[in-house]
């Protein structure tokens, strides 16, 4: 709504009209300028990013005093927190799609053994269940890929989730809200030393 104020014809205005236009006022001078749609602030790569950041925030309690304790040399290089190290290097590995490591340098150790593990999923109301049943401590963490229903290679674009293996049997994941849409999910496994596998099965979800 556009608000007009002034006697006579000294005029001024502000809002917006019709989604078009914008009025405004600066320095006492009145002006208008066309309506701009912000850009999309929810690329693949962005999204990516912050659910990255997501992950690696709420895991850094979690790792040991001796894994935490080798993120105090690159944070001593850096003039920064082990904290943000453990953050910033990860972060680094994430943008090249590696996926993080516990500890500095990452290892990119293959685990000895490779666990059989079940995922299911079950679709809601704009949004979709994923559980991960897992076995053994080969693994510290999954990720999720999800495009429209067609054939594609799991990258930093499509990665939509990276969750941490929960401490029983099971991990769970909710993918909401999902705009209306026939979905293809991909599922990897990752390990401590920041090694990667995907899963060769696949997931369908159509969201009405």
């Amino acid at each position: 709504m556009v608000k007009l104020k002034g006697p006579g014809h000294a005029i001024a205005a502000s809002g917006a009209l019709a989604d078009t236009v914008i009025f405004s006022t600066c320095k006492g001078r009145a002006y208008l300028k066309t309506h701009a749609t912000p850009t999309n602030p929810r690329s693949g790569t962005q999204t990516s990013v912050r659910v990255a950041m997501t992950f690696l925030s709420q895991v850094w309690q979690s790792l040991s005093l001796a894994d935490q304790g080798t993120w105090i040399s690159p944070a001593f290089d850096q003039n920064t927190t082990p904290y943000h190290a453990f953050i910033r290097e990860n972060q680094k590995r994430w943008r090249t799609f590696r996926t993080p490591s516990k500890r500095y340098p990452a290892a990119e150790a293959p685990p000895a053994v490779f666990t059989t593990r079940l995922w299911n999923i079950a679709v809601g109301y704009r949004m979709v269940t994923h559980t991960i049943t897992h076995t053994g401590d080969n693994y510290w963490g999954f990720v999720i890929f999800r495009e429209l229903d067609h054939l594609y290679t799991p990258s930093l674009q499509n990665a939509i989730a990276l969750i941490p293996r929960a401490a029983g049997n099971t991990s769970t994941w909710i993918d909401t809200p999902i705009k209306p849409g026939s979905y293809r999910y991909m599922f990897a496994v990752f390990t401590a030393t920041g090694v990667s596998i995907v899963q060769p099965t696949l997931r369908y979800a159509t969201i009405t």
